[in-house]
């Protein structure tokens, strides 16, 4: 059996895995999470329905300009678009540590055991996500007044 060919297989079945299950709970999400938010913060302040809201929302989206930064919000709250930017973003952050730990190879030419590929992987793997992570706090807007401190 040949290593890299029953990773590559391996890989592709677990990325197809995470791509499901990144689907379900994103919908489990929206529909837990996104929804019960919405519902009081602007259905609520309409007097209108969940539903409506929703349905509503679907009509405006059929006709909203996709690059207008009005419609930014809109589209984003629409359950597919909303899914699949969740499952884009869970597969986003698997895929690195997934081809460290399953795409490298174990073996050398000569079938010997050997963890040069596995740790080269691995750091860049670990680099991709503190880019992320440096990435997240180099771009948050800096506060201008010390909640604990400030005066109500």
């Amino acid at each position: 059996m040949q290593e890299l060919q029953a990773r590559d297989f391996l890989q592709s079945i677990l990325r197809g895995q995470i791509q499901a299950n990144g689907k379900k709970v994103a919908e489990l999400f929206y529909d837990g999470f996104v929804s019960q938010v919405m519902k009081p913060m602007v259905a609520d302040k309409f007097g209108i329905p969940i539903e409506k809201l929703k349905h509503m929302m679907e009509k405006e989206a059929e006709s909203a300009d996709p690059t207008s930064l009005h419609a930014m919000p809109l589209l984003f709250l629409q359950r597919p678009n909303f899914t699949n930017m969740y499952v884009g973003g869970t597969v986003l952050a698997c895929v690195p540590m997934l081809d460290a730990v399953i795409g490298a190879t174990l073996l050398d030419k000569k079938g010997r055991a050997n963890e040069t590929e596995y740790d080269r992987r691995l750091k860049r793997s670990i680099s991709h996500y503190d880019a992320m992570f440096q990435a997240t706090w180099s771009t948050r807007p800096k506060r201008k007044h010390n909640i604990a401190t400030t005066d109500m």
